[in-house]
């Protein structure tokens, strides 16, 4: 950002909705061949390509749209819905709001209001491609007329919207949280002689740390590896979901299973791209110490795999919940199928697209194969 392009609070935001706008557009060039791959993947018995995107955008609608057909459920299904959303959102937050604009930002006249109307409509446009989807997959719902769906047409459109201005909400919050927390740490800096005033016992508990939890772990919170820390903790939640759905929604055992082998292989890979960003320069300054790089390596594997064990953990209760039949063969297959997968996107060196692309769509085939057949 120019100086000339901040002097004004709406210059300010013009040149952010333009900055933004440029950033979103070239993560949607680099993932359009895995968008491609994903649909190709899951609308696999669609007879032409727009059957395909329908098939999928019905798909994304779909459990909140039987959950309106069932009051009790009405209030999961929008919290499921907004709560994936808003997950999006965290996820693009880094080209939402950077923190080396919190000193434009304090600097300029900008009113509570304008900040926050400014983080809403960013959130909007940075999901109005999953919003474009979910208005394809309603109105091709709504289309085909289901009859279980007659009855509260009025009900889904209204838990739409609603699940909409809840990821909305969501998102617009976290930036909100963000720039607070970038205020504070800015204030913390003027007070920084007390943070630097550690007492002997302090340097002695320090000394005593094992390197994994110094040089990997902590950082994760206290470092410069935070994102990674809250991703870790995102992709924790993200993998519970369909275990909830699984749960709440039956009938659906193979779309679920399937849907989780697809975040499980978006989660890892996302992690383990932000976690050798952000642990690149502290990882590169140990060198010198007698730890192996290779250790390193797998200690920072291990962050994006994490969230996979807990996900994978809850999936057999909620098959238990929803009194599913399984194969148990077919159902462990599935299970290494999809520790395998995540493991061979992390420890893969080839990291341009065409690989990655190869990858996803040979481990997504066998992941959707083997999560249709669990159930007997």
């Amino acid at each position: 950002m120019h100086a000339s392009d901040l002097s004004t609070p709406l210059g300010y935001h013009g040149m952010r909705l333009r900055w933004c706008r440029d950033a979103l557009l070239r993560l949607l060039r680099r993932w359009a061949v895995y968008i491609v791959v994903g649909a190709l993947v899951i609308g696999a018995g669609a007879s032409g390509a727009w059957q395909a995107i329908t098939a999928v955008a019905a798909w994304l609608v779909l459990p909140l749209f039987v959950s309106a057909s069932h009051g009790a459920w009405l209030a999961a299904g929008i919290a499921m819905q907004g709560l994936a959303g808003g997950l999006v959102a965290v996820a693009l937050s880094p080209l939402l709001w950077q923190r080396t604009w919190a000193d434009a930002e304090r600097a300029l006249p900008i009113a509570p209001g304008l900040r926050l109307a400014s983080d809403a409509a960013m959130v909007a446009m940075a999901l109005a491609p999953l919003l474009l989807l979910c208005t394809v997959g309603a109105v091709t719902l709504l289309g085909h007329r289901p009859a279980w769906l007659l009855p509260y047409r009025d009900r889904a459109i209204a838990a739409l919207l609603a699940a909409v201005a809840l990821s909305i909400a969501l998102g617009t919050a976290f930036l909100q949280w963000q720039r607070r927390s970038g205020d504070r740490g800015a204030r913390a800096e003027f007070s920084g002689v007390q943070r630097q005033r550690t007492s002997a016992a302090d340097a002695l508990r320090v000394g005593t740390l094992r390197w994994p939890r110094a040089l990997v772990w902590l950082p994760l919170w206290r470092g410069p590896a935070r994102r990674t820390g809250l991703g870790l903790w995102l992709g924790t939640a993200t993998l519970c979901v369909p275990a909830v759905g699984l749960a709440l929604i039956t009938g659906f055992t193979g779309w679920w299973l399937a849907g989780f082998a697809t975040l499980a292989l978006v989660s890892s890979s996302v992690l383990d791209a932000v976690a050798r960003k952000e642990f690149a320069d502290l990882h590169e300054a140990c060198r010198p110490l007698p730890i192996k790089p290779t250790s390193l390596g797998r200690m920072r594997a291990s962050i994006a795999l994490a969230p996979l064990l807990p996900g994978l953990a809850t999936l057999p209760i909620a098959l238990a919940v929803s009194h599913v039949a399984v194969r148990p063969l077919v159902l462990a297959g599935y299970v290494v199928a999809c520790i395998g997968s995540c493991a061979l996107e992390v420890a893969a060196t080839a990291r341009d697209a065409q690989s990655k692309a190869s990858r996803w769509l040979l481990v997504l085939i066998v992941a959707v194969a083997l999560a249709s057949e669990v159930a007997a």
